[in-house]
């Protein structure tokens, strides 16, 4: 069987509701005082995704159904992220940064849930990126 893929999945929206609402600000230590991080951050919604087309909504909202019964929150984000490829090469040329930390720290972002399947960053990891970038001009100027 030969898999197809796509550009956009249109049912992200839906799917990666419950993620995009959670309100953790512990997670943003992995974005403070972490140059590599907040280049790749900067990075993500620029760097083209292609989705497996078996990312059915029925499939995904059978996980999502079984994450607020069950609490299953780990297969859930990870099956959400299973028919994402992610041109890691780009990604690592655009943050500056060898392959394999590439991949090092696009995991830590990703368990940290401050990047999206989607090509969407965490609100608040959007405002410590405006933050870190508005402090990098004012010194630069």
């Amino acid at each position: 069987m030969e898999i197809e893929f796509v550009k956009t999945n249109a049912y992200w929206d839906d799917m990666l509701a419950p993620y995009k609402r959670q309100n953790d600000p512990t997670t943003l230590i992995f974005l403070l005082d972490f140059p590599e991080a907040i280049r790749l951050t900067a990075a993500w919604p620029f760097v083209p995704l292609c989705y497996q087309m078996d990312q059915s909504k029925e499939i995904l909202q059978e996980f999502l159904d079984s994450k607020f019964e069950d609490k299953n929150e780990g297969a859930v984000w990870k099956r959400l992220w299973g028919g994402t490829i992610i041109n890691t090469k780009m990604l690592g040329v655009m943050s500056r940064l060898s392959y394999d930390r590439t991949v090092e720290v696009l995991e830590t972002l990703q368990h940290a849930r401050l990047i999206f399947p989607d090509n969407t960053i965490h609100d608040q990891a959007r405002k410590v990126l405006s933050t870190y970038i508005g402090n990098r001009l004012r010194t630069s100027l």
